[in-house]
C-alpha cells in the first residue's frame, strides 16, 4: 500500500512539474542542488595480490580486498559540519578491522573566522602521513592516532596551528581526558613549487595507534614517555620529495627502546607511468615488531578514471639481519 502511495506521489509531481512556470523549474533545481551541496561523499577500495619469502621458510602468497573507506561530510549549515568515516582492512595474519574511524562534529566558517572547533572521534594530527608507495609506510601504521577527542584550531594564510586533549586509559585503569597533544603546519605554493610541512608533539606516544596495540598487555613504567614528529613535502613539476621522522623522546620499556621512524620517498611522473622510490630506518623499535630497514619501488599508473594499478617491491631487513623480500599488485579506485 505504501509503494502504491510513493507511485501515486512521484507521478503527481512529475505533472505538477510538467505544468509549472520556467521560474518555478528553476526555484526547485536551485533547491535540490543546495540540498546536493550538503553532502560530500568519498569510497576508496584497495584489492591485492601478494608475494613475500622470508629467508629459510617457504613463501606465501594471498589476494583479496586490502581496505575499503566509506566517508560521508554533512554540511548542516554555514557554521556545522558533520564528518564519518567508515573503514574495513585486513591486516594478514592478526585479521580484519572493522572499525568507525572518524565520527565528529566540526564547528567553524573559513570565510569568516580562522579559528575551529571539533569534537567527537577523529585522527588526530600527529604525523603528517604523505606517501608515494602503495603500501602505508610505519610512520603510518605506528603514529596514527585514533582517539575521542576535543581540538580547536587556527587556520589561515597557509598556517594551520592546533591543540587537542583525547581519551585513553590512564594509570589507573579509567578512560579520561589525560592525554594532550599540539601541531603546526605550513603550506605555501611558488610557481611551479609547493612547500608543506608539519611540527607535531603528543604527551604520550604510547598511545599512538601502532605503538599502542605493540604495548597493549605489556607491563612498561607509567611515566608518560612523549614523542614528536618533523615532516616535510615538496613538489616541483613532475617531481615529489616527502621525508617524515616520528620519534620518542625517552625508553619506552627500558633499555634500548626510545623508537625512532624516519621514511625518505622521491617519486617522479613520466608519461607512461610514476615511479617512486622509499626508504624507511627504524632505531630501538624492535620491541614493536618493526624491521630495521625497507627499501621500496613502486611503480604506478591511472589506467581508468579514479583507478589506478600499482606494482611495488620491497626489502625489508629486520634487527636480527634477516631479509624479506616482498611484492604487491595493487588496484585501487578513489571517488
Amino acid at each position: 500500500m505504501k509503494f502504491r502511495m510513493g507511485i501515486s506521489a512521484f507521478l503527481a509531481a512529475q505533472s505538477i512539474l510538467m505544468a509549472a512556470e520556467p521560474q518555478t523549474l528553476d526555484i526547485l533545481a536551485s533547491k535540490e542542488k543546495s540540498k546536493s551541496e550538503r553532502f560530500e561523499t568519498s569510497l576508496l577500495m584497495q584489492s591485492r595480490l601478494t608475494y613475500d619469502k622470508t629467508e629459510g621458510e617457504p613463501s606465501q602468497t594471498d589476494v583479496g580486498i586490502r581496505r575499503i573507506e566509506l566517508g560521508l561530510t554533512a554540511n548542516v549549515n554555514e557554521w556545522i559540519s558533520g564528518n564519518f568515516l567508515y573503514i574495513f582492512e585486513d591486516i594478514g595474519k592478526e585479521g580484519e578491522i572493522n572499525l568507525l574511524e572518524e565520527a565528529y562534529i566540526r564547528i567553524g566558517n573559513s570565510e569568516e573566522t580562522p579559528l575551529y572547533f571539533q569534537i567527537g572521534k577523529m585522527l588526530l594530527p600527529f604525523g603528517k602521513f604523505d606517501y608515494f608507495t602503495a603500501r602505508e609506510p610505519y610512520t603510518i601504521d605506528f603514529a596514527e592516532t585514533i582517539k575521542n577527542a576535543v581540538l580547536i584550531g587556527y587556520d589561515q594564510n597557509g598556517v594551520n596551528l592546533n591543540a587537542y586533549v583525547f581519551m585513553d586509559e590512564n594509570d589507573q585503569g579509567k578512560d579520561e581526558p589525560d592525554y594532550f597533544g599540539a601541531s603546526l603546519a605550513y603550506e605555501r605554493s611558488l610557481n611551479d613549487v609547493t612547500l608543506s610541512s608539519q611540527l607535531s608533539y603528543m604527551s604520550d606516544i604510547t598511545k599512538a595507534g601502532g605503538f599502542g596495540d605493540a604495548l597493549s598487555g605489556v607491563e612498561y613504567p607509567v611515566d608518560k614517555t612523549s614523542g614528536y614528529g618533523i615532516a616535510l613535502t615538496a613538489e616541483a613539476g613532475q617531481l615529489g620529495l616527502i621525508a617524515e621522522y616520528i620519534a620518542a623522546t625517552d625508553e619506552i620499556l627500558g633499555v634500548n627502546t626510545q623508537a625512532t621512524i624516519l621514511n625518505l620517498e622521491a617519486a617522479y611522473t613520466f608519461p607512461f607511468t610514476t615511479a617512486a622510490l622509499s626508504y624507511i630506518k627504524t632505531r630501538e623499535a624492535e620491541f614493536a615488531g618493526l624491521p630495521e630497514n625497507v627499501t621500496s619501488f613502486t611503480l604506478s599508473k591511472e589506467i581508468f578514471k579514479y583507478t589506478t594499478l600499482a606494482l611495488e617491491y620491497a626489502i625489508i631487513e629486520g634487527y636480527d639481519g634477516v631479509e624479506h623480500d616482498s611484492a604487491v599488485l595493487q588496484i585501487a579506485f578513489n571517488l
